[in-house]
């Protein structure tokens, strides 16, 4: 019976071991893949209509202050959105409770 629990675990960090380096190395090699191909595409407006979104890969290095600042400004754009959304949730929601505040 002991010997079974011996291959179990024997097995078991054979296995682990096999893993995590094959696990380590595919990561490694899409993570270069994926980094050689965000920061080679040339970026592209197709719609110059400002309402479309539009994907912009993230500037992993050097980026510089006037891509910093759209990058600010887009931020607070959103959030202000996200901000304006939820006040109207709250207040559609208090109304439907009986609790309005006007």
């Amino acid at each position: 019976m002991s010997s079974d629990n011996d291959r179990f675990g024997g097995g078991f960090l054979a296995g682990s071991i096999f893993g995590g380096i094959t696990g380590g190395l595919l990561g490694a090699w899409i993570a270069t893949k994926l980094s050689n191909r965000l920061t080679s595409e040339p970026q592209t407006d197709e719609s110059d209509d400002p309402s479309t979104p539009q994907f912009r890969p993230p500037v992993f290095m050097g980026g510089s202050d006037l891509e910093m600042e759209d990058a600010r400004q887009s931020l607070e754009d959103k959030i202000s959105q996200l901000n304006s959304a939820i006040d109207q949730a709250r207040e559609q929601l208090s109304e439907v409770n009986g609790n309005a505040s006007d």
